[in-house]
């Protein structure tokens, strides 16, 4: 399993075209605001990353994906998931989206 954190629009804007290592320093730095939007069952990262994204439907309703609405983060804000947001593997590493796949990252 796979879980999906997204990142607070202030983090957005500003990894949206940083370079791998400013990725991972921003992130790191702000990864306590971000919200923990779903769990994906998968442990691949490119298919939490598909079914994380809204493309025929809302991907909140895609099969393998359990949505962790919140009343701060609730249907209005599930947002496809994007450059600089999280996936977390449950007992493992985390990975950023990135331009171009994932990067690796280290939050302790």
């Amino acid at each position: 399993m796979i879980r999906i954190h997204h990142a607070p629009e202030q983090i957005l804007f500003a990894v949206a075209l940083a370079s791998d290592e400013i990725l991972r320093t921003r992130v790191r730095a702000g990864f306590a605001s971000y919200h923990y939007v779903a769990d994906v069952s998968t442990d691949d990262l490119n298919q939490a990353y598909r079914l994380t994204n809204t493309v025929e439907g809302p991907w909140w309703q895609n099969a393998g994906v359990k949505f962790l609405g919140s009343a701060e983060h609730g249907l209005a804000g599930a947002r496809s998931t994007s450059i600089g947001d999280v996936l977390e593997f449950v007992g493992g590493a985390c990975h950023i989206v990135a331009r171009c796949g994932f990067v690796p990252l280290n939050v302790s």
